[in-house]
């Protein structure tokens, strides 16, 4: 199942959704203030685990902050250990 991922400032998320419009997986996050968002979860439907879509949601909030110079944070644990590595 191919999909894309999707970033929905509005919602404060971006999202892994599937061409038939289904969303399957998203990383949620925070705006603290313009130059600072924390990251509080990010899941990824059970049918698709183990898929690397988690990585991608996460490499695309970092790129997307990187970007635009914002600071992340992160409370959920996968996008901490992600982020930590990327940027040791």
């Amino acid at each position: 199942m191919a999909g894309q991922i999707e970033f929905r400032p509005n919602e404060q998320r971006w999202v892994y959704v599937l061409a038939d419009g289904q969303v399957k997986g998203e990383l949620n996050y925070l705006v603290r203030d313009d130059a600072h968002w924390h990251i509080h979860h990010t899941g990824v439907d059970a049918s698709l685990q183990g898929q690397g879509i988690a990585r991608l949601l996460v490499d695309a909030a970092d790129a997307h902050a990187q970007a635009e110079n914002i600071q992340l944070s992160s409370s959920c644990s996968y996008a901490t250990k992600v982020l930590a590595r990327k940027h040791a």
